[in-house]
C-alpha cells in the first residue's frame, strides 16, 4: 500500500474511532498508531468498490479565494498572505481596505458567512453525481474549526456562518446513505503560519503584533 492510500485509510479512520477496525472474522481489532500498522490495515470492501468520493476544501480562505497567478491553492491563502508580503498585501488593502497588522487573516473570519450554505443540496448534488464517499476538511492548517469544537473559540459555529458545518453536511449525507468522513490538518498548523518549518516555531512578525493587539488571536 502506499502512501497515498495510507492518507485515504487515515481518512477513512475517522468515519468510526481510529484505533479499531474488524478482522476477517468480523471480530473488532486494535491497530496503533504508526505507518507500520496502517501498513496492515485492511480498506473496507465499499471504499475500494466506491471509486469515487468527494473531499472539500471550505472555509475563511474562501472569502478571497486567491491564489497567485491563478495557479495553486486558496486554501493556502493564510500563510502565503504573512509569507508574500509583497503581492499578498496589496490584495488585502484592496479586497478589505487594510493590510497585516491592522487586518490579518483573523479579520477575514467574521466575513465568512456561508449565507447560501444548504447541506442538502450539496449531499444531493454528490449523490446525483453517484459518489459514494465525502470527507471534506475539519479543520484546515489555519486553525478555523468548521463544527462546534470544544478545543477552541475560532470555529464555525461560534463565528463566521455561526453553523455546525462538518455536523450538518454529516446528517445530510448519510441522510443519502453516503459514507462521511472528516479530515483534520492540524498537524502543519504551527508552521503554517511560522517563519520557520517546525511545531512550535517563531511566528511571523505581523502575526506576532496582531497578537499584541488582540490578545485572543493567539487562540487562531
Amino acid at each position: 500500500m502506499n502512501r497515498w492510500r495510507l492518507v485515504e485509510a487515515f481518512c477513512l479512520l475517522l468515519v468510526t474511532p481510529p484505533w479499531t477496525a474488524f478482522a476477517a472474522d468480523g471480530l473488532p481489532k486494535k491497530y496503533p498508531y504508526d505507518w507500520k500498522a496502517l501498513e496492515n490495515f485492511p480498506v473496507a470492501k465499499w471504499f475500494d468498490d466506491g471509486k469515487f468520493g468527494i473531499f472539500i476544501h471550505w472555509g475563511p480562505y474562501s472569502v478571497p479565494g486567491y491564489r497567485p497567478g491563478g495557479r495553486g491553492y486558496a486554501e493556502w491563502f493564510p500563510s502565503n498572505l504573512y509569507r508574500d508580503s509583497k503581492d499578498f498585501y496589496p490584495l488585502m488593502k484592496k479586497l478589505f481596505g487594510a493590510a497585516p497588522p491592522e487586518f490579518g487573516y483573523k479579520d477575514i473570519i467574521p466575513r465568512f458567512k456561508a449565507e447560501k450554505w444548504d447541506p442538502d443540496a450539496w449531499a444531493d448534488l454528490f449523490a446525483r453525481a453517484g459518489a459514494r464517499y465525502v470527507i471534506p476538511v475539519g479543520e484546515h492548517h489555519d486553525g478555523f474549526a468548521m463544527w462546534d469544537s470544544r478545543l477552541t473559540g475560532w470555529n464555525a459555529a461560534k463565528m463566521g456562518p455561526k453553523r455546525d458545518v462538518i455536523g450538518e453536511l454529516a446528517r445530510a449525507c448519510r441522510a443519502r446513505d453516503l459514507k462521511y468522513g472528516v479530515s483534520y490538518h492540524r498537524e502543519r498548523h504551527y508552521w503554517f503560519f511560522g517563519r520557520k518549518q517546525m511545531v512550535s516555531g517563531p511566528p511571523h512578525a505581523d502575526i506576532a503584533e496582531e497578537i499584541r493587539r488582540v490578545p485572543a488571536a493567539a487562540g487562531l
